[in-house]
């Protein structure tokens, strides 16, 4: 594969992934793409934000050693499937999805993502794992498409979704029945869609809020087992699990990190989400181009957001968001 020239474009922390570690769950595998470089960096954090972190990780010298350019921005997928950490990434010179980690290939058959926001998510048991990206036809449509990257030469499919917005940040979760997928309309709302072809909507937020174009769009499935776990009270017991939708919102002009969560169960096609809320009482601003990661963190009973918060041109924060909502458990950013 071809090896672009860098190019003279900068870039912020604004791509980035993170996973939480499959041989110790106490860390996070964070993956993002170097801001002068393009190319891919790795250090591994501990998932509480306290401790030692490791040392960032990346190609020190791409000119004599050619790592694949990565497109900037656009967005990258951790899966883990096969006992192993894949990384996901667009190209940045053919646009073409390739597995960066742990090793270097183009997913066959081709995959062609001209915006470089992809989502991917893996089933219950870690068999098969999906990467989805946009696409944009030959009349100018858009299209969301994915392909099973767990599986060689696995054909693409189509989802049946509508009026999606050129360029949309993507996300993608698996309720250990189905999958979902998550994308911005041309009104700029925030659509959830289910393999059995039902919409939900992410509730407007209100008074001078808006989700702003464009949005990064970071989601997480908590499943039901770990919210019983966590003494969650509003949580029903025969749902499968609750979704967390991150995003920004425009408050008084400012990009504004919000969270939405609905509850999904077995018999419905469709989710229920919340009124929008500001990820903790105090106002979190960030980049509105960058990636938003988040892992579900059981133990502590609270999502891990990773996030470039404005002012932090090269730097990802950690955010601490609760299960539970109330005046006591409102998130935390650290």
């Amino acid at each position: 594969m071809s090896t672009a020239t860098h190019s003279a474009i900068t870039m912020s922390s604004a791509t980035h992934s993170a996973i939480i570690n499959p041989a110790n769950p106490e860390r996070v595998q964070f993956f993002r793409v170097a801001a002068k470089t393009h190319t891919l960096g790795f250090e591994q954090r501990p998932l509480s934000g306290k401790g030692v972190v490791n040392i960032w990780q990346s190609n020190t010298d791409p000119v004599k050693v050619p790592s694949p350019v990565l497109l900037a921005p656009s967005a990258i997928v951790t899966l883990a499937f096969d006992d192993v950490v894949h990384v996901y990434a667009v190209h940045a010179e053919t646009k073409l999805v390739i597995l960066v980690s742990p090793y270097v290939d183009p997913v066959s058959p081709p995959l062609k993502s001209t915006s470089g926001y992809i989502a991917g998510c893996t089933n219950s048991d870690g068999t098969n794992a999906y990467v989805y990206y946009q696409e944009t036809t030959s009349n100018g449509g858009q299209v969301i498409k994915f392909s099973d990257v767990s599986v060689s030469n696995s054909n693409s499919g189509k989802i049946n979704a509508t009026e999606i917005k050129p360029n949309t940040w993507l996300g993608a979760i698996w309720d250990t029945r189905r999958a979902w997928v998550f994308y911005q309309k041309v009104d700029n709302i925030i659509i959830a869609y289910n393999t059995n072809q039902s919409t939900s909507i992410l509730q407007r937020p209100r008074r001078r809020e808006y989700f702003i174009p464009q949005t990064p769009i970071g989601v997480v499935f908590v499943p039901n087992k770990d919210l019983k776990a966590a003494g969650v009270p509003d949580f029903k017991p025969e749902a499968l699990g609750r979704v967390f939708v991150y995003y920004i919102n425009s408050v008084n002009s400012e990009s504004i990190l919000y969270r939405s969560w609905g509850d999904i169960f077995s018999k419905d096609t469709t989710i229920k989400f919340g009124e929008p809320a500001q990820v903790s009482s105090q106002a979190i601003g960030v980049q509105a181009d960058a990636q938003i990661s988040v892992v579900a963190d059981k133990d502590a009973r609270a999502n891990r957001l990773f996030v470039a918060k404005i002012g932090d041109q090269d730097k990802v924060n950690l955010v601490t968001d609760r299960f539970h909502y109330g005046a006591e458990n409102e998130g935390v950013a650290k």
